[in-house]
């Protein structure tokens, strides 16, 4: 149930103001924006770890945990910084079994962009059983449930991972799933 309303909140985004487009333009942006709509329509996330680099500035982390109490709802937000990449994967565990994350959100960035760190945190998502949203291109095609697509302004999700982690895609009527 949990996976069917992540995917839902992922598909309501299809359904954004004005051309279609994301309205986020930054990088804090994204993460605000993707904050904002899942606590806007998916209640099961309750809990999301962040996963973001050093690179990450003071500022911006102030504002996202600003985001957890902002309307519509609570949502706790946990934020991790590491410098490299063997942290981010601990990180990943760390978010997933000592704090039950529900769902982890990767900040986009130069890591984030690496084919290799998005095949093993997907991997890493489908052992553990929690989605990941990716914010950047070549997400899904490396097993992430979803990604948010900036450059087109389109939401994809990952239907092969949808059912590895108990999701039924067949369930989401006249949505056109990425067959990866």
């Amino acid at each position: 149930m949990t996976f069917r309303i992540l995917l839902f909140l992922t598909i309501s985004l299809l359904l954004l103001p004005g051309d279609g487009a994301l309205q986020a333009q930054t990088e804090l942006d994204q993460v605000s924006y993707a904050v904002e709509v899942m606590k806007g329509h998916n209640f099961s996330v309750l809990t999301m770890g962040v996963l973001a680099s050093t690179s990450v500035s003071d500022a911006d982390l102030q504002l996202i945990q600003q985001l957890q109490v902002a309307p519509p709802r609570q949502m706790r937000l946990l934020v991790t910084r590491s410098n490299f990449i063997s942290d981010v994967y601990r990180d990943f565990t760390f978010l997933v079994r000592e704090k039950q994350v529900n769902a982890i959100l990767v900040w986009p960035g130069d890591l984030g962009a690496d084919e290799s760190f998005q095949k093993k945190i997907c991997q890493m998502s489908q052992r553990m059983k929690v989605p990941v949203v990716g914010l950047q291109p070549g997400w899904v095609e490396n097993g992430a449930i979803l990604e948010f697509d900036q450059a087109s302004g389109t939401v994809h999700i990952n239907a092969k991972a949808c059912e590895v982690m108990g999701y039924v895609p067949a369930e989401l009527e006249g949505v056109n799933l990425a067959q990866h």
